[in-house]
C-alpha cells in the first residue's frame, strides 16, 4: 500500500524548522526508503497519528476523504479547570496569512476530572482543521491546555505540581476515520508513554471523578 500510518512524537516538526535537523518527514522517508508526502498536518507540539503516502498523485484524494463531513479526527487532551461534560465551540478563528476569519467547529466531551490537580481529561472531535484550532478554541472557552506555553497565561501554561508534573503539551491525536465512499479507513494511536504515565499517576484514587 502507498499509505503509511505513523505515530509522531511531540516536539518534532513535520517539515524543516529552525533548530530541527531531522524533521519527521525525513525520518519517515528513511523508513520508507522513498519519497513520502504528508496527507494532513500535525503541530510540532502535538503527538499522535499522522498519515503519509508514497504516491504524490494520491495526496489530493486522501485530503478529499478527510474533508468529508463524516470523516473524524479525534484528540485526547488535558485542560485546566472542570470543563462542562460536553460542548461545542463554533468560534471563527483568524487566519493571519489570509487576513480573515474562518469558520471553525470543535466538539468536546469530558472523560474525567482530577480534583487534586484541578484538570479535566477531554476527548475532542474537530470538523475543521484551522491552525492550532483545539488550543485556541479551548483557551477561548476558559480551559487552556495543560503545558500550552503559547496560548495559556504564564501561570496556567505550566503543568500542575504533583501527579501531573510534565513538561510537554498534553495534546494527542488518537484516532482518525476517513470516509472513502464505499467504505471507511480507521486508525488509532495510543497515548505516548509520558502522557500515559501522567494519567496513571492520578487514576484510581479519590482525586479522579468520571462523568
Amino acid at each position: 500500500s502507498d499509505l503509511i500510518v505513523t505515530a509522531k512524537p511531540s516536539g518534532i516538526s513535520v517539515h524543516s524548522s529552525p533548530g530541527q535537523k531531522a524533521p519527521f518527514l525525513q525520518q519517515v522517508r528513511r523508513y520508507a526508503k522513498k519519497r513520502v508526502y504528508p496527507v494532513h498536518r500535525l503541530d510540532k507540539d502535538t503527538s499522535g497519528i499522522l498519515l503519509f503516502t508514497t504516491d504524490k498523485k494520491k495526496v489530493q484524494q486522501y485530503q478529499s476523504w478527510l474533508a468529508d463531513p463524516k470523516s473524524e479526527k479525534r484528540y485526547t487532551c488535558v485542560v485546566h479547570g472542570r470543563i462542562p461534560q460536553t460542548g461545542v465551540i463554533a468560534r471563527p478563528l483568524k487566519n493571519k496569512k489570509l487576513k480573515r476569519y474562518q469558520s471553525s467547529l470543535t466538539f468536546y466531551k469530558r472523560l474525567s476530572f482530577f480534583s487534586k490537580a484541578q484538570c479535566s481529561l477531554v476527548q475532542v472531535l474537530i470538523k475543521t482543521g484551522r491552525h492550532h484550532q483545539i488550543r485556541r478554541h479551548l483557551r477561548s472557552a476558559g480551559y487552556p491546555l495543560v503545558g500550552d506555553s503559547l496560548y495559556a497565561s504564564r501561570r496556567r501554561s505550566c503543568w500542575p505540581k504533583g501527579p501531573l508534573n510534565q513538561e510537554r503539551l498534553f495534546l494527542h491525536a488518537h484516532s482518525l476515520k476517513l470516509v472513502t465512499g464505499p467504505g471507511t479507513l480507521e486508525y488509532t494511536c495510543p497515548l505516548d508513554v509520558d502522557l500515559e504515565q501522567a494519567l496513571k499517576n492520578i487514576q484510581g484514587g479519590p482525586s479522579v471523578h468520571s462523568l
